[in-house]
């Protein structure tokens, strides 16, 4: 897993094949105690070698989580582009949080939602929302790709706004709400880095990870369901051409009867969440 950063964060690079059902995704909790280490002057390297049977999980893998920080602006961008260009053949999985920085989309995304509840405006955190991402998309794409982008954007601040209406009216903040909002900036940005990625000539596919990553809610927080998002990857995976790398939205999952919502914890993806 390589950790990026855009301002020289750093960054641990790990072979990883899931093998055996992927019972070994990596955690927020792994996610956590790593980004929670001090930095080294060089790349730590670490190699994993697990039992591979069938499917996806038959694949030799090397995954690349980039946090908010390492997604933050257009400059940041490039420089992921440039880790990815440089790791040479064989399958990535490139995994994208939120964009990052000042102010951070997910934080803006939650904002809303609250702001929404109390029954004040919430029109200017949409918008700033909307310019970080136009700006950034116009910086790094040819202009129809960044208008392709700009107009799912679009739709998605609609369909937003439409449901921050809903809570307006209510006064009230509903968990599954706020789950549903504020997993969109991860599904703009890994879609921005698909654009940027194809634009260079890389054979890679986006996945939303809710369509593959089943979690059920226990007392100690989510818990993935194994086995059947293994399944739900090697159907996704069955469907791309050999050599196709796919670019993956953190944070975000579906619970076991479909429905949006995330893995919970935050800043744990990312070794410069401030």
């Amino acid at each position: 897993v390589v950790w990026g950063g855009c301002f020289g964060t750093t960054t641990l690079v790990c072979k990883y094949n899931p093998g055996r059902g992927a019972r070994r995704w990596i955690s927020e909790g792994q996610v956590k105690f790593i980004a929670s280490r001090k930095p080294s002057p060089q790349p730590r390297r670490v190699d994993r070698t697990m039992a591979s049977e069938q499917g996806a999980s038959s694949r030799k893998w090397r995954v690349h989580k980039f946090g908010g920080t390492s997604v933050a602006e257009a400059k940041c961008f490039q420089r992921v582009k440039s880790i990815i260009e440089s790791q040479g053949d064989g399958t990535l999985a490139i995994v994208c949080s939120a964009m990052g920085g000042k102010p951070k989309v997910t934080d803006l995304l939650l904002q809303s939602v609250e702001t929404a509840a109390r029954g004040d405006s919430f029109g200017a955190l949409l918008q700033a929302i909307r310019e970080k991402h136009v700006d950034c998309a116009e910086s790094i794409l040819a202009p129809d790709a960044a208008a392709d982008l700009i107009e799912v954007i679009d739709h998605d601040l609609s369909e937003i706004q439409d449901i921050l209406r809903a809570v307006s009216l209510m006064r009230f903040e509903f968990e599954p709400i706020r789950e549903l909002v504020s997993g969109y900036g991860e599904l703009w940005s890994t879609q921005m880095m698909v654009a940027l990625l194809k634009s260079y000539g890389m054979n890679v596919a986006f996945l939303d990870a809710r369509r593959v990553l089943r979690i059920e809610e226990l007392l100690t927080g989510p818990a993935v369901m194994w086995e059947e998002s293994e399944k739900l990857l090697d159907e996704f995976m069955s469907g791309l051409a050999p050599g196709t790398s796919i670019v993956i939205t953190g944070y975000v999952a579906s619970t076991k009867d479909g429905k949006a919502t995330t893995l919970k914890v935050r800043f744990g993806a990312d070794p410069n969440p401030n």
